[in-house]
């Protein structure tokens, strides 16, 4: 049964607002603005109309009424013909009646453009990059599967076709479809909040982003240490990926960080400065390694490109012989797929960061302490940068289990 309301933009106004009507039907919901507005306390709640003791009251509230006749009107007269009744095709129904201008209606991907171009500077390069790979996929999808995809469409059964698609035909790893989907459900809780979709499916809890938990990758402290200490005098480049790199393994700091620094955030041999990603105040203590690249770099690292990064990351390893062979297990819907790579060849610029929470657990360091200066708020999120070594396990079942001085052994 569908049902009409009329609502103020701002109920607690006190300048002209506007005036929206919202039409409910079927689970679907059109929210759309008369373009006429009216101050709040000349607005009655209850009736949904202008009050009497408004100028033009009732040919304010005669429209008002012509509006919901011919939402319904369009929504019965669709019915009858079998066509999709959406909120798009009484959208255009009323715009016509308000003669205005009667333009096809933005299609799902033209509000994805849309939402790419909203969120420059907003968000970082690497998340709109993941957007795109995103639209570029669900548009292959379209060709692949003959369909058109539109916000309606987007139930469990596209939910099952798309994910099948990226498993089977573009040989996609469970996590990364998962990211895929993820992308996805976060742009339609944006293009909801504004009007663009009323097709809730994808809040059900089968339309979920699967995330397994994967390998961590993190060197050892004599590996990083073999790192820290090459002798690069006659190899700039990886002069310079080693310098960015070993800093962020000794402060814990992303790769989009470590581009900010300046000597104007060193302060008392502390680090401050706000993230990128998560916009944290951070303060991280400088301890006597991350010190020395940064007096060495006249505190402004070379930092060169994300992708030319990790490129020169897997030679630099390679280099320092950091070529341990590493089974990688990851899942392709059931399937177990394992690769055997040596470890050089898995290193990246997020493996600072790990290596960074791992070995400080390995030395003592409270979990507690690490999150402070990582800048993590919770400690599930924190749990997926630790590698559990067998290390760590002996420091604190030795910490917790060791025989203390004041007990003597009964006879």
């Amino acid at each position: 049964m569908a049902k009409v309301n009329f609502y103020l933009k701002e109920s607690k106004s006190k300048e002209p607002t506007l005036i929206y009507l919202q039409y409910i039907f079927n689970g679907h919901k059109l929210k759309f603005s008369t373009g006429e507005k009216i101050v709040p306390k000349k607005w009655n709640v209850d009736t949904q109309k202008a009050r009497m003791n408004y100028t033009g009251h009732a040919e304010l509230n005669g429209l008002l009424l012509k509006l919901s006749e011919t939402a319904t009107s369009a929504h019965r007269t669709q019915l009858t013909n079998n066509k999709e009744v959406t909120p798009e095709s009484l959208k255009i129904e009323l715009l016509k009646f308000l003669d205005k201008e009667t333009s096809a209606p933005k299609g799902f991907h033209d509000i994805l453009n849309e939402y790419i171009q909203v969120k420059k500077g907003k968000l970082t390069m690497n998340y709109l990059k993941k957007v795109t790979t995103l639209q570029n996929h669900l548009k292959e999808f379209e060709k692949v599967k003959k369909t058109k995809i539109s916000f309606n469409k987007l139930d469990l059964s596209f939910y099952d076709l798309f994910t099948s698609y990226l498993m089977n035909d573009k040989n996609q790893l469970n996590n990364t479809i998962g990211t895929n989907i993820s992308v996805l459900k976060t742009f339609l809780i944006w293009a909801t909040g504004r009007g663009h979709n009323s097709n809730m499916m994808f809040k059900d809890k089968e339309f979920k982003a699967i995330k397994q938990d994967s390998d961590i990758i993190y060197l050892t402290e004599p590996e990083l240490m073999r790192i820290f200490e090459m002798d690069l005098t006659d190899n700039n480049r990886l002069h310079k990926v080693r310098e960015t790199f070993c800093f962020a393994c000794f402060t814990g700091l992303r790769f989009s960080d470590v581009s900010k620094i300046r000597k104007e955030n060193i302060k008392d041999d502390e680090l401050q400065l706000v993230t990128v990603k998560t916009k944290n105040s951070l303060k991280i203590p400088l301890n006597d390694f991350a010190k020395e690249i940064l007096e060495r770099n006249e505190y402004k690292l070379p930092v060169l490109s994300n992708q030319k990064t990790n490129e020169y990351l897997k030679e630099l390893a390679m280099i320092a012989e950091i070529n341990e062979p590493i089974i990688v297990t990851k899942f392709r819907g059931v399937e177990v797929v394992e690769n055997k790579e040596p470890k050089y060849n898995l290193i990246t610029s997020h493996t600072a960061r790990r290596s960074f929470v791992t070995l400080s657990l390995e030395k003592g360091m409270r979990a507690e302490t690490v999150m402070e200066i990582t800048g993590h708020k919770n400690y599930k999120m924190f749990k997926k940068y630790i590698k559990i070594t067998d290390k760590i396990k002996r420091i604190e079942m030795n910490k917790v289990w060791s025989r203390q001085p004041s007990l003597k052994k009964v006879v």
